[in-house]
């Protein structure tokens, strides 16, 4: 289901972050990687393509011939434990019938004629207005009226920490995947048609997270992990009091946001009880 989702996307980047850290991977580190990506792709439905694509993202860590061993390791594994998805899929077709209802992807359609709706529909999920301003309208998925589905403090904290990212850390195979995760997370919910579904796009605000890292790290003068970039390209901590600034305006915008938002929440999200069958249990007892 959605709800452990995200926890198999966590479980991976940390494998990911452990192995990425050594030059050879350990039969634990591959390990790690090919069970997290396992859990991502079985957990819930959109990780039968995310999966595969944070599988392909690892290419970034080739850079010599034991990390191409190392990689090509973890994708034998994974495969081999996609079997068994495979043979269900095969035997029980009608699995796909959902997605071809839900997306305008068919074998009827030009290859130019998706390919022009898949990048509009990208950009219409990763817009920041909508994301900050609108949310996702299905009051299931959020509470209606209670602003966007990400904190602006936090999405501005994610904005600069790509830029530091480009700047000082393009050489950094893991910030270079963390970005690739960023991208390909937008995916599958761009093969639909809904609008900025929160579910499908329930990976997009993890890597987002991930990237205030950078920017915290840069904002305060202090070196990140793993090797690949440093905090300042001359070793020093250049503005202080600017970057301090910018920092305090930020957490205390999120913090603001953040009260606000589960104020909201306490006085009217009970209110959406009928989104979520709660006269189930009232119907059950009269039946």
């Amino acid at each position: 289901e959605t709800y452990f989702f995200p926890m198999a996307i966590v479980l991976l980047l940390w494998s990911v972050y452990r192995a990425s850290l050594k030059d050879r991977w350990s039969l634990l580190d591959r390990a790690a990687i090919v069970v997290s990506l396992m859990l991502a792709t079985y957990s819930y439905t959109i990780g039968r393509l995310l999966g595969p694509l944070l599988a392909g993202g690892l290419l970034l860590f080739i850079t010599s011939r034991k990390r191409l061993y190392s990689v090509l390791s973890v994708w034998a594994g994974y495969a081999l434990l996609l079997v068994p998805l495979a043979v269900y899929i095969y035997e029980n077709p009608a699995i796909t019938k959902r997605f071809n209802t839900l997306s305008y992807v068919d074998s009827e359609s030009p290859v130019l004629s998706i390919a022009t709706q898949f990048i509009a529909r990208f950009a219409e999920d990763v817009n920041p207005v909508v994301m900050l301003i609108g949310g996702d309208g299905n009051p299931r998925h959020h509470l209606p009226g209670g602003q966007g589905s990400f904190y602006f403090g936090v999405f501005i904290l994610a904005a600069i920490g790509i830029g530091v990212v480009a700047v000082l850390h393009r050489r950094s195979s893991w910030w270079l995947y963390v970005v690739f995760g960023l991208l390909a997370s937008a995916v599958p919910g761009a093969l639909t048609n809904d609008q900025f579904h929160t579910l499908r796009m329930i990976g997009y605000p993890l890597f987002l997270i991930i990237l205030t890292v950078p920017a915290l790290c840069w904002l305060m003068g202090i070196r990140p992990g793993p090797p690949g970039g440093v905090a300042d390209p001359r070793g020093e901590f250049r503005w202080p009091s600017l970057r301090q600034s910018v920092l305090t305006a930020v957490l205390t915008l999120s913090v603001v946001q953040a009260g606000h938002f589960f104020w909201l929440y306490h006085r009217d999200g009970a209110d959406r009880g009928e989104y979520f069958d709660a006269s189930y249990k009232t119907l059950f007892e009269e039946a």
